[in-house]
């Protein structure tokens, strides 16, 4: 009810509050209607443009998956690129270094050495 009451005063100009506390009042219904029409275009072109967005970046980078992209790989993608970036901040890798008593250099050779399988190695299913 009450985003009806707000598409009707967006359609009416602010005459809608007024419609609603006074019946005397007539409704806009011709304008809503046509605001109606207007919005579900409007919806419909941001899906189009979102689309086109999504596979312009899909495109650009690898890590944002596709269509056919299976839970193993986005999964995998998320722990290298998670990995990559404790990498490549310094003061993260400090941390996750004082955290496990071990040394920086030992910390960032055993996260390079986990982004070659992330996840372990990926579920086989048959197609029996």
């Amino acid at each position: 009810m009450y985003a009806l009451h707000v598409l009707c005063a967006r359609a009416c100009g602010g005459v809608a509050s007024r419609t609603a506390r006074d019946p005397s009042i007539k409704s806009c219904d011709t304008k809503i209607a046509a605001a109606g029409v207007f919005r579900s275009a409007e919806q419909m072109a941001d899906k189009l443009r979102f689309q086109a967005q999504l596979e312009q970046l899909q495109q650009k980078y690898v890590g944002t998956g596709h269509a056919d992209t299976t839970k193993y790989e986005w999964l995998a993608n998320q722990h290298r690129d998670t990995y990559a970036s404790c990498i490549g901040h310094p003061s993260l890798l400090n941390f996750f270094a004082v955290a496990s008593n071990d040394s920086v250099e030992r910390v960032r050779l055993c996260m390079i050495e986990k982004m070659i399988l992330p996840c372990g190695l990926p579920i086989v299913k048959d197609d029996t």
